[in-house]
């Protein structure tokens, strides 16, 4: 019997995570989050019965660590993280002190937990803007990191102490970089969901600056058959990127998703949704380009498999459908409203 560990399991990318792996035979998942304001509510893993859901912040070590003693875990995947840059400007303390110390809590946690001898692999899922804004290519593994946000500074502080352990105590520490993931389940505070619930209710869009910022959109469920492959086949100390070469600007994906929108209701007009989009002042030290150079995971037999027209479309049909999810979701937890300007 496996256990895997999981952290922020309650959250988009986690969620989708321990749903895919929960119907494997012979393993058991233990879910630590922390349930903040864009974790999922309610008893969302009851159809699973290898899942034990543990309400925990895992920045207290010694809580970490005595879970960790307790089940042995053979796989930990560190999906917990606040994500939002926005909110990062906003409050960069409270991305400092979550985003790295919940990352050395869980390394402290398994360097004084599990015993020597214990095979185990600890991967920590990090992202794309750690490197800053790409002007040409794509980024390899051994590009420089340059962030620009207090979130992203927090990410390449968390890679940094996680190869640190590697390096110095000889840790099984495999780190992966993602580009903007998008799917069922994301907090509707993220572009995708965000443009959706706002075109349904007749609110306007927001586009920062001129809206030609270029992001590499990843399919959650590509992302999520990379980390597997990683778990598999990665190795210690590798660090591997995980992405689907397909870029477009914030405006065009946005006018994307309206078009879609407009197909599935033939009561909403598509030009009626245009006219949602309102230009707003840019983010400050909003990054022009991402882009990951994906030969790392490659070697490993990995490519993305879907076509990102089709999962574009079956996502937003999913929010469509589930728009009773988005609601639950926002309630009380998020009004909509700009946050992250410099005051």
């Amino acid at each position: 019997m496996e256990n895997i560990l999981v952290t922020g399991g309650r959250g988009f990318i986690g969620f989708n995570f321990i749903k895919q792996i929960a119907n494997k035979k012979n393993i058991n998942i233990i879910n630590l989050d922390k349930r903040s304001y864009s974790s999922q509510k309610g008893d969302i893993f009851k159809s699973f019965n290898n899942v034990k859901d543990i309400k925990m912040n895992i920045c207290n070590q010694t809580n970490v660590t005595n879970i960790i003693k307790n089940y042995k875990p053979n796989k930990i995947v560190n999906f917990a993280a606040e994500s939002h840059v926005d909110r990062s400007i906003e409050n960069p303390k409270h991305f400092i002190e979550n985003n790295i110390l919940s990352t050395f809590s869980l390394l402290e946690g398994c360097l004084r937990g599990l015993p020597s001898r214990h095979k185990y692999k600890f991967i920590q899922i990090s992202t794309d803007e750690v490197y800053g804004s790409i002007t040409k290519g794509s980024a390899t593994t051994s590009f420089p990191m340059k962030p620009s946000s207090p979130y992203s500074s927090s990410k390449a502080a968390s890679e940094n102490i996680a190869y640190s352990y590697y390096k110095t105590f000889n840790m099984p520490i495999i780190i992966t970089n993602c580009t903007n993931n998008y799917g069922p389940y994301q907090f509707p505070e993220k572009l995708i969901p965000l443009t959706i619930f706002n075109a349904l209710n007749n609110k306007k869009i927001s586009i920062y600056g001129n809206g030609t910022q270029s992001r590499d959109w990843l399919h959650v469920d590509d992302h999520i058959t990379a980390i597997l492959k990683i778990i598999k086949s990665g190795k210690p100390g590798g660090k591997y990127h995980i992405g689907s070469n397909h870029e477009i600007s914030n405006l065009k994906l946005v006018k994307i998703i309206l078009k879609i929108i407009a197909q599935s209701n033939k009561n909403i007009k598509y030009n009626d949704l245009l006219n949602l989009i309102s230009f707003v002042t840019d983010r400050p030290a909003h990054d022009l380009r991402y882009s990951l150079d994906i030969t790392s995971t490659s070697k490993l037999h990995w490519t993305p498999k879907l076509d990102f027209e089709f999962g574009l479309k079956s996502t937003v049909n999913w929010y469509l459908e589930n728009s009773k999810w988005i609601y639950k979701n926002l309630q009380n937890r998020y009004d909509g409203k700009r946050i992250g300007l410099l005051k």
